[in-house]
This record gives C-alpha cells, sequence and structure tokens, in this order.
C-alpha cells in the first residue's frame, strides 16, 4: 500500500550527460515495491509549492542496507530542483504507486529491452528477479554521451547490448533491431520493455509477429499519481471494448495486446 514518507537523501552521481543517480535511505515503505511500479517525489523545497507537482520515478537500484536509487535527467525545473540535493537533504516520497511486472511462473528465459530513461526499472527487475530465469538486457540511446547501466547489469551476470541511434556505442541502428535479431536466433518465454512510446509499439508489434508474450511499462506525463486526475489515461482493449484506464493505477504496466491488440 502506498505511503508518504520522508528519508535522506545519501548520494548523488553522474550515470550520463545530463543524467543522474540519486541514492536514498531506506525506508520500510518500499521494502515491497514490484519491479515497474513507481514513486512519487516531491521535488518542492521545504515551505514552497513550487513546483506543485510530484515527478514519478522508477526505481533503478536496491542496495544490500536497503538504500534505493532512481535515474533522472535534468529537463525542468522539477529535475534541476532534484539536482540540487544533496546528501543528507530530505526527499519527500509517495508511493510504491501502480501495477509492476508480472513475472511469469513458467518463463525461464526473458528478454528486457529498454530506451532511455526507460532503462531503470529493467535493472529493477533484473535485481528483483535475478536466479529466477535468465536474462538478457537490449539498450537503446540516441547517442554514447546518454547511455548508461549496462556495467550494473554486468554486475548481476547478465549480459547486455547496446544500440545508438548514430552508432558511436555499440550497434548503429535502433535496440529494436536488436530485439528482431535476438528473435529470430533465439527463443524468449518472454518480453519486458520500458521507453518511448514509438518504441514500445515497435516492440509489441515484433513481439507479436514472434508470439513472445510482452509487458510494457509507459512512460507518461501524470498530474496526481494515484488516479485522480485523469491526466494519464490511456486507450486500452478490453472484453467490453476499448477503455481508457489510468497509466498511474492500472498501469503503468499493460500487456501488449492490451495496447496495441495482437498485431
Amino acid at each position: 500500500m502506498a505511503e508518504t514518507f520522508v528519508t535522506a537523501v545519501v548520494a548523488q552521481r553522474p550515470v550520463a550527460a545530463g543524467h543522474y543517480e540519486l541514492i536514498a535511505a531506506h525506508h520500510p515503505a518500499l521494502d515491497a515495491v514490484q519491479p515497474g511500479q513507481f514513486i512519487n517525489v516531491r521535488v518542492a523545497r521545504p515551505g514552497s509549492w513550487d513546483p506543485l507537482l510530484r515527478r514519478p520515478f522508477s526505481l533503478y537500484r536496491r542496495f544490500a542496507n536497503g538504500d534505493w536509487s532512481i535515474v533522472y535527467r535534468v529537463v525542468g525545473r522539477g529535475t534541476e530542483a532534484l539536482a540540487r540535493l544533496r546528501p543528507g537533504d530530505d526527499i519527500d516520497v509517495l508511493g510504491p504507486l501502480g501495477r509492476g511486472f508480472v513475472k511469469v511462473p513458467e518463463a525461464r528465459r526473458l528478454l528486457l529491452v529498454g530506451g532511455g530513461v526507460g532503462v531503470p526499472p529493467l535493472l529493477f527487475l533484473a535485481q528483483t528477479w535475478q536466479g529466477q530465469a535468465e536474462m538478457k538486457a537490449l539498450l537503446g540511446f540516441a547517442e554514447a554521451g546518454l547511455a548508461f547501466g549496462w556495467t550494473e547489469f554486468a554486475a548481476l551476470g547478465i549480459e547486455a547490448e547496446v544500440a545508438t541511434d548514430d552508432g558511436s556505442l555499440g550497434h548503429r541502428g535502433f535496440v529494436t533491431d536488436l530485439l528482431e535479431n535476438q528473435l529470430n536466433r533465439n527463443e524468449w518465454d518472454g518480453l519486458y520493455a520500458c521507453g518511448p512510446r514509438p518504441m514500445l509499439e515497435a516492440v509489441a508489434r515484433i513481439a507479436c509477429r514472434a508470439g513472445v508474450p510482452c509487458q510494457l511499462a509507459f512512460e507518461e506525463a501524470m498530474g496526481c499519481g494515484v488516479g485522480a486526475c485523469l491526466s494519464c489515461v490511456l486507450p486500452v482493449r478490453t472484453e467490453g471494448g476499448v477503455q481508457y484506464q489510468r497509466v498511474c493505477r492500472e498501469g503503468p504496466v499493460f500487456w501488449a495486446e492490451e495496447v496495441y491488440g495482437h498485431g
């Protein structure tokens, strides 16, 4: 169950150009957080309501002492405020929120596909499910300077392939090129993806064609993060027809066919 709590910033470190990992102290509210769920962070300074809205983030890593981290890209006032936090500063958190990834019990070989800041929930999935299945990560970025995460996957014993749009690191092209190659050469039992909407649509289409069950975590702008404001709705196919569901509440994870049909 979600709760609001305050904990302390432990450290911040750059992970790529304009991207930072914020490490925060353990709090029991996040002990049971599932991969794919998210937290909503209040970025305004104490005594201020500017910016008014919290910002949603997926967990990136959990450490042996219970500390946890997120990765953010500085793109506006909210993330600029996060970047100003120093060790010992308080961070106000609401979470865990949303519906996370589902581990299919019989699945033994899993592909993880992440694009940009969609990588963090997949690393957290890999860490949480380590030893339960064979996993391989496919990571896509615009350029080498924006790439991160592959060394953290390697530390878990998980191979990660990287694609960059300009070819400055790894494969030249899209991460979906790597995905098609993997599905053509090997058998996989499940596919988990997070990233920009066009990437998710392409992943869903490829997975459907290959007959691989696929779950997608959507990155969506949110107002409240708890389902009240209806600013993050997504058309989802149900037995009763298409319904608008809230990414923050019924998501952020959906089965690919729920959103994109069967290809």
